[in-house]
């Protein structure tokens, strides 16, 4: 067929766009354009296609032009670039989000002053980087160095898109979990539970547990798909939650911790280094997700079975299966476990009103890694953020040595609610000195200092927590009001009681602590502990709290903590409600700011509909111990 017979069919001059899809003379190909998306008549002969519609293939074939414009490479340039500009808006919408929670007010002003007078985003880059960060080294800020660093790595993950970090521990999903053969996703739990929830229990040890872990072998001691199961479904509590607050990973943590109870259902209560491991780690998530409740019957649980451990270890050592290099594991893996449960059943004891006290372990403590050379760096992880210096050998012989000094005073509380001697009542008032002095104890890795890493300023807090705790007892104590001391009103004797003052600086110092957490680490991840003193603290303010400025600046820095940390901790709810219950009880005028926060919550959280009573909330450690809380008339 000649070119001349064809010009019938060719395109006319297309008048709206004032051109020609095709030229009158004959094309050369050399003068036509590849075309960078294919119709489907050229990509089922294989030849070239150009940018004409129809093709010039298609007209010598004398077949339809059909052309899918969403496989134009030019296109998927274009989303990238719409891609690139939402990145960017989102990072200055973090920035200004920094900004409001960091910035002083009149930085803040500044900062809606060029907002209104529309200022482009790049006049509020510039601005927030080197009049904002320039003058305040907030720990937010990220060095830009260590930003271009960072590897992103977006993927679509349980129903929405989410960000993954660089996980800085890498495991295998299989053969540990049929729940998810998503290695990048298990990765990302474990190092979630490794930054956040590790460092104050160590149910396992978790150089050894990790090397077991990526070694497969499911019959290990140490890792046992089970143990897994529960650390991962502890693990999807810690993630980060969705911008309304909403728990994205819900339906997969349900399914591991299914997974997980199963799995320890069929050990038929048979004790080993593994099944106690998970009990431990079972408390923790239920304790996180407000059943606690359930979680302290599961700790009386867990103590039982502990007793049989000693004859486990003897019966793994009688069969010789075990060379003295596995045996050593072991033997370190359990004594992690075991003072890790000495120290969480004495925490659980001081909250409680029980002074049934445990007796530390006869097993050595793990060696402190102060002086090891090698250490990778602490990250809050999920957060991009250079690595920070963290022993967490001494962190956790720091957090075992508080504890035992809390132990030794509660045992004389014991000894004097017995005797009722006025030379053990002077004895429990020293010990109780000398436990304020405390941080003056501690490793220079582990004292407080501006840009403490966030697992160091709560170890601090908890200190305090545990002062609060013996100043509240010994007040009542004095005024021979022991079994149900007052946490918002220190009783009263002939002579005025320092224990008060003792209970509200150390109150105000929490509320320190945990703001400075808030704003140099973000408010999206909190070590696990930290409700612990947040919880304690909002109460012994409210005595004096309209003669102290100190007091009231104090209490909105908690309510705002314990207002970010409700997201993810239930019992912070029940904190906010109690509080307000208990001032109104107690006529208490709450400053504005703490009012206006705590209606706004209250207008934003129905609790008649979430809350049936007190268990709802994991309130029982505060309801349980201190006459002056009640929820039962909310």
């Amino acid at each position: 067929m000649s070119w001349t017979s064809l010009r019938s069919v060719v395109p006319t001059t297309n008048s709206e766009y004032g051109q020609s899809f095709l030229s009158d003379s004959p094309p050369d190909s050399r003068g036509r354009k590849k075309e960078s998306v294919a119709c489907f008549a050229c990509k089922r002969r294989r030849s070239k296609c150009d940018a004409g519609i129809p093709c010039i293939s298609c007209i010598s074939h004398n077949t339809e032009c059909v052309k899918d414009q969403n496989d134009d490479g030019r296109r998927k340039l274009a989303v990238k670039r719409k891609i690139d500009v939402l990145e960017s808006d989102r990072h200055l919408l973090d920035e200004l989000l920094a900004a409001i929670r960091t910035a002083t007010p009149g930085q803040l002003t500044t900062v809606i002053s060029l907002i209104q007078s529309s200022a482009s985003r790049q006049d509020l880059h510039s601005y927030i980087e080197t009049q904002l960060y320039g003058h305040n080294n907030n720990s937010l800020r990220l060095d830009e160095a260590y930003r271009h660093k960072v590897r992103r790595t977006r993927r679509r993950m349980l129903g929405r898109i989410q960000d993954v970090v660089n996980p800085p521990i890498s495991v295998p999903a299989k053969p540990w979990t049929t729940v998810t053969d998503d290695d990048d996703f298990v990765s990302h739990l474990i190092s979630l539970w490794c930054t956040w929830a590790h460092p104050w229990w160590h149910w396992v040890d978790v150089d050894l547990f990790l090397e077991a872990m990526r070694s497969g072998d499911t019959t290990s001691l140490i890792c046992t798909p089970y143990l897994v199961n529960m650390i991962l479904a502890d693990a999807c509590l810690l993630d980060t939650l969705g911008e309304d607050g909403s728990e994205p990973n819900e339906w997969i943590r349900r399914q591991f911790y299914d997974e997980a109870k199963k799995g320890i259902e069929a050990e038929n209560g048979h004790v080993s280094l593994a099944y106690v491991a998970a009990l431990g780690v079972q408390w923790t998530y239920l304790n996180t997700n407000g059943q606690e409740l359930l979680g302290n019957a599961l700790l009386h649980e867990q103590l039982y079975r502990t007793k049989g451990l000693d004859k486990w270890r003897q019966r793994i050592e009688r069969t010789g299966n075990l060379g003295p290099a596995r045996l050593s594991k072991i033997d370190r893996c359990l004594d992690r476990l075991l003072w890790s449960l000495y120290t969480l059943n004495s925490c659980a004891l001081m909250n409680l009103e029980r002074t049934r006290l445990l007796k530390p372990p006869t097993r050595p403590k793990p060696p402190a890694d102060h002086d090891r050379k090698e250490h990778p760096g602490w990250t809050p992880y999920p957060q991009p953020h250079s690595p920070v210096v963290f022993h967490p050998d001494c962190h956790f012989l720091s957090f075992v040595s508080l504890i035992e000094e809390a132990t030794r005073v509660e045992t004389l509380f014991t000894d004097q609610f017995k005797k009722e001697s006025a030379q053990s009542l002077e004895e429990l008032e020293n010990n109780c000195r000398q436990l304020s002095d405390w941080p003056k104890t501690l490793p220079d890795c582990m004292k407080m200092h501006d840009k403490a890493m966030p697992h160091v300023i709560a170890l601090q807090a908890m200190h305090r927590w545990v002062v609060v705790m013996m100043a509240k007892q010994i007040a009542a104590l004095e005024a021979g009001k022991l079994k149900r001391p007052s946490l918002v009103e220190t009783p009263q004797t002939n002579e005025p009681s320092p224990w008060k003052e003792t209970s509200i600086s150390s109150c105000i110092e929490i509320g320190e602590l945990v703001e400075q957490i808030r704003l140099n680490w973000g408010a999206d991840h909190f070590p696990v502990i930290i409700m612990q003193p947040m919880a304690t603290a909002v109460f012994p303010l409210l005595e004096g709290l309209d003669e102290r400025p100190d007091s009231q600046k104090a209490l909105f820095n908690l309510c705002v903590t314990v207002r970010a940390a409700s997201r993810r901790f239930r019992v912070a709810k029940g904190v906010l409600l109690l509080l307000q219950q208990t001032a109104n009880q107690n006529n208490v005028v709450l400053p504005d700011n703490c009012q206006q926060l705590l209606a706004d919550f209250a207008a934003r959280m129905d609790f008649n509909r979430h809350i049936s009573d007190p268990s709802d909330i994991g309130m029982e450690y505060l309801l349980e111990k201190w006459e002056d809380l009640d929820l039962q008339e909310v």
